[in-house]
């Protein structure tokens, strides 16, 4: 008995030290909990950086229900960003000048098609990782410029009204260094292809006709010798009217000459020749097929003068040669006629005989003199 006794005092006594000193589970519980609110501060905080640190420490990111989840930076780096679907500038506006084609500015670096590039230059983002992430490309503005197309639906008299003003102030001081008032009663513009002028005649009410200005033709294809067919980029030659003033012209500003008049047809005719062509004009700019270029400035100047004056009182004379003026060589090769039509010496004769009511212009005013 003595000894069952003993042997139960020893049992509650070691269940007593169990009981007493054996270590419990909620400090631990306690731990855990912190270290998980911490976790997730720091997420919170930074959500990358602490998503960078659990990556290497090999750890996985503690997890709540309804919690937003950070994808990783390796999973972007397969994104590529596509620029945005640039539609064509070009312009069908077409103005005529093959040396003006409001084009676009090439690059600076020779592209063919200088559209919105890339930045190519390495600026990666290095994480704490100590990998490499790349940050999206850098677009850079566009390099090219395109200059707006002139404006081409005017009305005649609103084109006046625009250029009227600066042509009339040079018109005035012509007219006036040449002691003849403006406007006058009728004026003739007389075209000679090989001085390249076209000289400014006005005649003012009962007296007689008297040179104003002589205007340098920039450009004119061809040589001496008539229009005849289609095609053939000769200016024609012979006595004609503005027959209409077109204030939408590619070329700036442009006069209709009435090409071809009654004696071209009959000749053609005769000839058998079809397809005389057309569209003969006096204009601006620095280019021609055919017509008579007297840049901008000059255009201006005939299309005002037209248009004050009327086109019934406005005579065009179109010659190879200034007639006024004696050339035993040109006489010889215009009579002779070398492969020209043989109605040409007939022409020829009706062109001096339109020309001789025209004085000469003062030997101090030269061909070559350039406009005001």
């Amino acid at each position: 008995m003595l000894r069952i006794a003993l042997a139960s005092v020893a049992t509650g006594l070691m269940a007593f030290a169990a009981v007493a000193f054996w270590p419990s589970a909620g400090p631990s519980r306690a731990v855990s909990i912190s270290v998980a609110t911490t976790a997730s501060t720091d997420a919170g905080a930074d959500g990358i950086g602490g998503l960078l640190q659990g990556s290497r420490a090999g750890e996985e990111e503690p997890t709540t229900d309804g919690e937003v989840q950070l994808a990783s930076l390796k999973d972007q780096e397969s994104l590529a960003f596509e620029p945005p679907n640039e539609e064509s500038e070009t312009s069908d506006y077409d103005d005529g000048s093959a040396t003006e084609g409001e084009a676009e500015q090439e690059s600076p670096s020779g592209e063919d098609n200088p559209t919105a590039s890339f930045d190519e230059v390495d600026q990666s983002l290095v994480g704490p990782d100590g990998l490499a992430h790349p940050r999206l490309p850098v677009r850079k503005p566009r390099l090219t410029t395109k200059a707006e197309p002139p404006r081409t639906n005017y009305s005649l008299v609103e084109r006046v009204a625009e250029i009227g003003p600066g042509a009339i102030a040079r018109l005035e001081e012509k007219f006036s260094d040449a002691s003849i008032a403006w406007p006058p009663q009728r004026l003739a513009f007389l075209a000679f292809k090989e001085e390249r002028v076209v000289e400014v005649q006005a005649q003012s009410a009962g007296g007689g006709w008297a040179p104003v200005y002589r205007y340098r033709v920039e450009a004119a294809s061809g040589g001496a010798g008539p229009k005849l067919v289609e095609g053939d980029r000769q200016v024609p030659e012979g006595l004609y009217k503005i027959v209409s003033l077109n204030p939408n012209s590619r070329y700036h500003v442009s006069l209709r000459v009435g090409y071809p008049n009654d004696f071209d047809r009959a000749m053609a005719k005769a000839d058998g020749r079809k397809k005389l062509g057309g569209d003969i004009m006096i204009h601006g700019r620095n280019l021609s097929a055919g017509c008579l270029a007297v840049g901008d400035d000059g255009a201006e100047e005939f299309f005002v003068m037209a248009h004050a004056i009327g086109l019934d009182y406005v005579d065009v004379i179109i010659a190879p040669r200034d007639f006024r003026k004696p050339s035993v060589f040109s006489s010889v090769k215009e009579t002779v006629n070398f492969g020209q039509p043989s109605w040409l010496p007939s022409l020829y004769d009706t062109i001096k005989t339109a020309l001789e009511p025209f004085p000469e212009m003062p030997p101090t005013v030269t061909p070559n003199i350039a406009q005001k």
